[in-house]
């Protein structure tokens, strides 16, 4: 969590984190970096997913992100009351 996710992106970019699914990066898409992170270099493997998570899945303010060791990392945007 985060407090500004438009300025960490900026700083992974910055940085030259390998930064897999941006702020404008909103929908899940066949052939995309995240479908091929979940291992879904397989079209029709990769079709049925995006059938049953539904076409153009809202991501909302979230990056995915890899870090040095190759996990993916997921950040998220702390909202107000949230602690």
């Amino acid at each position: 969590m985060v407090p500004d996710l438009k300025a960490t992106e900026q700083r992974f970019r910055d940085f030259n984190v390998d930064v897999m699914r941006g702020l404008g990066d909103e929908r899940f898409e066949l052939g995309s970096n995240v479908a091929n992170w979940w291992g879904l270099e397989d079209v029709l493997r990769a079709r049925e997913v995006a059938e049953a998570l539904g076409r153009g899945m809202k991501w909302g303010n979230v990056l995915l992100v890899r870090d040095p060791k190759g996990n993916v990392v997921e950040v998220q945007e702390r909202t107000r009351g949230f602690w």
